[in-house]
């Protein structure tokens, strides 16, 4: 039997198809420590001391900029630099800081780390679009046998955010029955809008309403205006604090109920100015894993020092998938002057499922 010779022309396509779908190298980022460890991969952004830079073995990474010893690009990256300049480089690199912020080297525009803000940067930073983002949270319960009770949370937020101002709303609704009778029936709403004349300082006005059958609160109208600091703003941590005048309009269920702490002498409806203060932090810990979170509001009487309220939410939450969430959260109402019968604090524990946009 004679052996079959294989073709000379049938083989040498098949090696040259094979070749064909063999990548010579596939283009990517470099980023080298400071000790000396190299990654390949793409970078993904910048936010405060964070970059993100993805990676074939282990996805998106998050690694501190103060340990970043260099960053080359395959493709130029959108810098916006500290002094506020956007430019696009290839090459970024932690020297001395008596080293000009631009030089060339190789060709490439090479840009200090130290003067670098932000890397791929969202494009309101950049005054070239509007951010819009926004939280609903729902809490039910109920249950029949030998307890009769229903109970019904449901909380939403939605923010504005572009490189010079920010709009924010947030209002809730909290309403319990316990066998067919209320035992919780309170809800407000909170708008706020913020000018930011520098990086951190911003102006702001607020309006908000709010009701409280239970603490003899028909309605509470505030209007003022204040000056807060943007201390943090990124998805990892944010934290601002603010400071102001607000005129209160508080409107009662029984008048008679409220007592004036100065006089011991009943009241009836009242109007008053009183300083305001606010506050709102999160943050992630342990990667993405869960977001610890508190928010205050405050108003202290400046005509009966004495008087003064304030409103905390802290809690929890645990992202979950496609932007669900699992939180848990407690909240705490203190008003130092209360109803009669009433008590100065209200305290509340809750689960909700959330989704967040």
């Amino acid at each position: 039997m004679v052996p079959r010779t294989r073709n000379p022309t049938y083989s040498l396509l098949v090696l040259l198809f094979a070749l064909g779908f063999c990548p010579a190298g596939v283009p990517a980022d470099e980023l080298i420590m400071r000790n000396g460890d190299k990654l390949t991969g793409t970078v993904i952004s910048k936010q405060g001391d964070v970059l993100k830079f993805r990676t074939p073995y282990a996805d998106s990474i998050e690694i501190r900029w103060t340990r970043v010893a260099s960053l080359r690009t395959d493709k130029p990256v959108t810098l916006l630099l500290l002094d506020n300049t956007i430019v696009e480089a290839t090459f970024i690199t932690a020297k001395s800081e008596a080293d000009d912020a631009e030089q060339q080297e190789d060709g490439d525009t090479v840009i200090l780390a130290g003067s670098v803000g932000l890397i791929n940067p969202e494009p309101w930073q950049i005054a070239r679009g509007t951010k819009f983002t926004g939280k609903v949270n729902v809490g039910v319960k109920s249950e029949r046998g030998n307890t009769d009770t229903d109970e019904l949370y449901l909380s939403g937020e939605i923010t504005v955010r572009r490189i010079q101002d920010r709009f924010n709303t947030f209002g809730r609704i909290d309403q319990d029955r316990a066998q067919g009778k209320r035992t919780t029936d309170k809800w407000d709403i909170n708008s706020k809008y913020d000018y930011f004349f520098t990086k951190k300082f911003y102006y702001t006005g607020n309006l908000s309403f709010e009701s409280d059958f239970f603490a003899d609160l028909d309605l509470r109208a505030t209007a003022g205006v204040g000056l807060g600091y943007q201390f943090f703003e990124s998805k990892e941590l944010n934290l601002k604090l603010e400071g102001g005048v607000n005129y209160v309009d508080e409107n009662y269920i029984d008048a008679e109920d409220r007592i004036n702490a100065e006089d011991s002498a009943d009241t009836d409806d009242r109007e008053y100015t009183a300083l305001r203060w606010y506050i709102d932090y999160d943050q992630y810990f342990f990667g993405d894993f869960t977001q610890l979170y508190h928010r205050q509001r405050g108003l202290w009487d400046l005509e009966i020092s004495k008087n003064y309220n304030l409103k905390s939410w802290t809690g929890l939450r645990f992202p979950l998938r496609a932007g669900f969430k699992f939180s848990t959260e407690v909240q705490a109402d203190w008003d130092n002057i209360p109803a009669s019968g009433a008590k100065e604090l209200d305290t509340t524990y809750r689960f909700m499922l959330g989704y967040e946009w």
